[in-house]
């Protein structure tokens, strides 16, 4: 009995001892989450700035480290692991003591991201310890840190070939797209909102592209032509594009650009209305300045330079005004153009236009507007001119002696019809006289025989 007592007693005290072997030996890191007699240190990720972070740029990490054990922890350390895409000058700092419950704010500087990080959450672990008796005891804790390219830019350039579409024509327009952003940027969608004068030409308003890397460009092309009565302006063309980065989220941005439509301004200038038909004359002579393009030409004067083969009587220069396509506007000066023997049949005009086409561009030009010139005799031939009777004025002269005649027996008769008989006489008598003295010996004598039959009158 005494021999079963002992030996119980012997046991007892030996489960004991390999109880309390067994605590003081086991890692705190391994114990129960209940609290015990020993610290218990917990790391908590307050926040880091900025958040998210860009690739190839630093950020700053707050981090609350707390004793949640019974037991004041000596010396606690707090290091930062680093690895890809992390890189950390001052990775590791020590508190000190900390006390059971107690609380500590501990700051992280200058944390570099590296520039081809993927974008996305990446791990960050922190490792600490809690000192003393527990120094060579460690704890990790992994926390996330987004890495992304805030507002991925594309950069977006026009170019059209030819710079100004012509009504009727097409222009081929590239759109440079260029990836400003740190990441890869993927289904990239360019939809053109064009408007009604503008239309696509074997191919449709809406393009897309894979995927540019960072860095890259990319160029999509449209065939577009202007309809043939569409205005000569600047044309405002909305510009829808949507593309993902690598992590998924969608961007949404809408653009515009411009597009000239136009030509140069066309025109051809002609002689209208003229009253020269030969050299020696003075006259009026309209010029017609006729649009022949499809733009409309505004603010035009024309101005007639003078030359050795003529001088302007009038004002030189006139103001026209706009002109509209297929329209035209005349201009008339009074020119006299000068006498040449050995001259052509033919001069030219010095014409100056000063004008500005639909853009309010300001262009000059002087064009030479030929005129044809003729002699007496092919005026004469061809009917330019209704040539009067030789015999008009010599008619003229009768009429006017006949009247002065009859003027002068009305005051002699006081009567109208002894008048116009004494009138008719005496002109009967002068003409037989001419008749009869129409020989050599008597026409000598006309200019003497003109001077006395005046003087007889009076």
């Amino acid at each position: 009995m005494k021999k079963g007592a002992f030996l119980l007693i012997f046991l007892v005290c030996m489960i004991s001892v390999m109880a309390i072997e067994q605590d003081t030996t086991s890692s705190w890191l391994n114990r129960t989450s209940s609290v015990g007699n020993y610290p218990q240190i917990d790391v908590v990720s307050l926040k880091y700035e900025p958040y998210p972070v860009e690739p190839g740029q630093y950020f700053t990490l707050w981090l609350k480290i707390k004793n949640l054990g019974n037991v004041k922890a000596d010396n606690v350390e707090v290091e930062l692991i680093e690895k890809e895409p992390f890189s950390i000058g001052e990775n590791k700092q020590i508190i000190g003591s900390l006390g059971s419950r107690q609380e500590y704010l501990l700051k992280f500087e200058n944390i570099k991201v590296s520039e081809d990080a993927v974008e996305g959450d990446n791990t960050l672990e922190i490792r600490s310890t809690a000192g003393g008796g527990y120094s060579n005891e460690f704890k990790i804790k992994k926390i996330d840190i987004r890495i992304q390219s805030v507002s991925p830019v594309l950069d977006i350039s026009v170019k059209s070939e030819p710079e100004m579409i012509p009504q009727g024509g097409t222009a081929n327009i590239t759109l440079t797209l260029k990836n400003t952003a740190k990441s890869l940027l993927k289904d990239i969608t360019v939809k053109l909102n064009l408007p009604d004068e503008l239309v696509p030409v074997n191919s449709v308003a809406e393009k897309k592209i894979d995927r540019i890397k960072p860095g890259f460009e990319k160029d999509l092309s449209f065939n577009i032509l202007a309809l043939s009565d569409a205005a000569a302006k600047a044309y405002k063309v909305g510009m829808n594009i949507t593309y993902y980065d690598e992590i998924g989220n969608v961007y949404d941005k809408d653009n515009v650009m411009g597009l000239l439509v136009g030509s140069s301004p066309e025109f051809a200038i002609y002689v209208g209305d003229n009253e020269i038909l030969k050299r020696g004359e003075v006259g009026n002579i309209f010029f017609d300045v006729y649009n022949i393009g499809p733009s409309d030409i505004k603010f035009v004067n024309i101005e007639l330079i003078p030359t050795k083969n003529y001088d302007v009587v009038s004002v030189p220069k006139l103001y026209l005004g706009n002109i509209d396509s297929d329209d035209y506007e005349s201009g008339e000066f009074k020119v006299y153009v000068n006498r040449c023997f050995m001259c052509e049949n033919e001069i030219k005009f010095k014409v100056f236009l000063e004008y500005s086409d639909s853009y309010n561009n300001q262009k000059q030009e002087i064009i030479y507007v030929p005129l044809k010139l003729y002699s007496g005799k092919e005026i004469k031939a061809f009917g330019l001119r209704k040539v009067g009777n030789g015999y008009s004025p010599i008619i003229y002269l009768i009429v006017i002696i006949f009247i002065y005649l009859a003027y002068k027996g009305y005051r002699k008769e006081k009567e109208l019809p002894k008048a116009l008989k004494y009138a008719a006489l005496r002109m009967l008598t002068y003409v037989v006289k001419f008749v009869r003295k129409l020989r050599w010996r008597y026409i000598k004598r006309v200019p003497r025989k003109l001077k006395h039959f005046f003087r007889s009158l009076r």
